[in-house]
């Protein structure tokens, strides 16, 4: 499965709990370039999770020309997973997992049938 990249730990803990294993939670929208290069080591298949916000918009613009520059796989931007008429409103993810959990558990089951990852926790 692609890595999921988000803002903040709490996004990422949200993504966790409706069931996606693969998160990397930046601590900021500046610090994506930062991390790029790591994240693509680990897995070039990324799908950024970013604020809906200024921030969040310019950090994803701003890593899809480092992409461009470094020839690598521009990463996937999660919210064109997300069908629900909602989104827009949206913040984050944490915000999406406390007004529209279904749509958060529609977009992960998106990316998974996109992906053909199946994930089952360890007992």
């Amino acid at each position: 499965l692609p890595i999921i990249v988000t803002e903040g730990e709490i996004d990422a803990l949200s993504l966790i709990q409706v069931g996606y294993p693969n998160v990397w939670a930046i601590g900021g929208a500046q610090k994506l370039n930062k991390w790029l290069k790591k994240i693509y080591k680990i897995n070039p298949k990324i799908i950024l999770a970013l604020d809906t916000d200024s921030a969040g918009i310019n950090a994803k613009m701003d890593a899809y020309n480092y992409c461009h520059i470094e020839k690598w796989k521009r990463p996937l931007d999660f919210w064109s997973f997300c069908i629900s008429s909602t989104t827009p409103k949206i913040k984050d993810i944490n915000d999406l997992l406390r007004t529209s959990p279904n749509a958060l558990k529609a977009a992960i089951s998106n990316i998974k049938n996109k992906f053909g990852g199946q994930y089952e926790k360890n007992k």
